[in-house]
């Protein structure tokens, strides 16, 4: 391991079921820090996070690595299930979680979520206005309604999730990129207590 970061294992709660996460953070610090908290995608855990968690921890940031309920190192059953309102549960008890602890910045806490989990993070981010910033990446935006539930084949099969699958994380319609919008905020630097400055000319 890397001598300008730290790995901690940790566990917190989540709704009655005991998370196992890891707190990646510079070896250095002297004062509270900012935190991105960070999740993987469908079916993923969260050792696939660890090499960008440590390019933030070498930064200088902290960043909260954590496996979903039924996944990884987590608790909860049945396993290799994805409960879409429980890890949007697991979402906001890592938030917590990280505002918490004596080494963080309750103000300065990020969210960034791959595929499914970028889905998460727009939706945790637009009920907390207290999340300082949102990376989103390459997030689920939604199933096309005409691929959900359209029946090939022998009766009984579909292509598609299935629709009450669907309805839980949202749809996709030619007017809309994400289920829901996130409220619209100031751009602003989070990480760093810098003013900011006006545009040059």
């Amino acid at each position: 391991m890397s001598e300008e970061f730290k790995r901690t294992k940790v566990a917190f709660d989540s709704g009655g079921v005991e998370l196992v996460g890891y707190l990646h953070r510079p070896a250095d610090a002297r004062r509270k820090v900012p935190c991105v908290v960070m999740g993987h995608g469908f079916s993923g855990t969260q050792d696939r996070l660890f090499g960008s968690a440590e390019t933030f921890a070498a930064a200088g940031l902290a960043a909260l690595t954590f496996d979903y309920r039924n996944f990884g190192e987590s608790g909860g059953k049945p396993r290799q299930v994805i409960d879409i309102e429980g890890q949007r549960a697991d979402w906001r008890a890592a938030v917590s979680w990280a505002r918490s602890r004596p080494e963080i910045d309750p103000d300065r806490v990020a969210l960034w979520g791959s595929s499914l989990g970028g889905t998460h993070t727009i939706f945790v981010a637009a009920a907390d206005p207290g999340v300082a910033a949102v990376v989103a990446q390459i997030p689920y935006a939604g199933l096309p309604k005409e691929r959900v539930g359209r029946r090939v084949g022998r009766p009984g099969t579909s292509c598609g999730w299935h629709s009450r699958t669907a309805s839980a994380v949202g749809w996709a319609s030619a007017r809309s990129t994400f289920p829901r919008s996130a409220p619209q905020r100031k751009a602003r630097c989070w990480w760093t207590r810098t003013p900011e400055r006006s545009p040059g000319p």
